[in-house]
């Protein structure tokens, strides 16, 4: 399978602006599984939940899921990225895995790191598994790789290649996705900003 992990540095608040700049970027890419990154088209340091608030969106609708529709639709690909998403009077560090027929996965980040905790509730979903064609895809968020059960459930349930959008601000993150590649035998895609 050809992926793609697409790294950028979003503008916090220019979610226009960002959703433009990656549009761009996705027109030279070639792939079967296209990996963003976490928070990829709002930016990531926000201040308080009132901050965040204002650039989420619930699922199934808005300018961020649009986008991961169309472009899952014009590759013909899963595009997998992160959003704040709302529900309610609550928000969340989500991702989800868009392919050209559907919503393949929803995720909200179980482990919110440092500052987040201010800006978001703590997901309340399981990560996901989801067979893509001839791989069975996992998805988690940035932090979650501090915690090696979350990588290990997904490969004790069949999960190959691991997609991992990100905003990783401390060093030793990518190390430890190359270990949790080695430890557990999947392949791991961490999109970092």
């Amino acid at each position: 399978m050809k992926v793609a992990v697409v790294q950028t540095r979003p503008r916090l608040h220019r979610v226009e602006e960002n959703l433009a700049a990656m549009d761009a970027l996705l027109q030279e890419v070639d792939a079967e599984l296209i990996i963003l990154p976490e928070l990829f088209a709002s930016g990531y340091w926000f201040l308080d939940r009132e901050e965040t608030a204002g650039v989420a969106e619930p699922l199934g609708a808005g300018p961020v899921q649009d986008a991961l529709e169309r472009w899952a639709k014009s590759h013909d690909a899963a595009v997998c990225g992160g959003l704040a998403e709302s529900e309610g009077d609550r928000v969340f560090n989500s991702a989800v895995i868009q392919g050209p027929r559907g919503r393949l996965a929803h995720y909200r980040k179980l482990h919110l790191f440092d500052g987040e905790k201010l800006c978001f509730d703590p997901g309340d979903l399981a990560p996901p598994v989801v067979p893509w064609r001839d791989a069975v895809l996992g998805l988690m968020i940035c932090f979650d790789w501090r915690f090696c059960e979350v990588a290990r459930g997904l490969t004790l349930r069949g999960c190959e290649i691991l997609c991992h959008p990100s905003n990783l601000v401390m060093e030793i993150c990518p190390a430890a996705m190359v270990t949790r590649a080695l430890e557990n035998g999947i392949h791991c895609c961490t999109a970092d900003r």
